[in-house]
């Protein structure tokens, strides 16, 4: 159970499964993400961890996709203020 205002870091795994409907864990990270919002959660992540999920979109997928998700980051960031 999250705590309201409980801060929680999102690593690369949790982004990509969240970015691929095609994840084998994409519904449970969808499942996590909206209870974490629900919850009122401060999500964080870190530089590097940003960068490895746009190596992995670009390479795996294409860079559109990859460029859609890093400008997805603003508008989350945005929603949040």
């Amino acid at each position: 159970m999250i705590r309201d205002t409980q801060t929680v870091f999102v690593d690369t795994g949790a982004w990509i499964a969240l970015a691929l409907t095609k994840d084998p864990y994409h519904e449970r990270a969808l499942e996590a993400w909206l209870e974490l919002a629900q919850a009122g959660a401060r999500l964080h992540t870190s530089v590097s961890v940003v960068l490895e999920t746009i190596t992995f979109l670009d390479r795996q997928t294409t860079r559109e996709v990859a460029t859609a998700w890093r400008h997805s980051l603003g508008t989350r960031a945005k929603a949040k203020s």
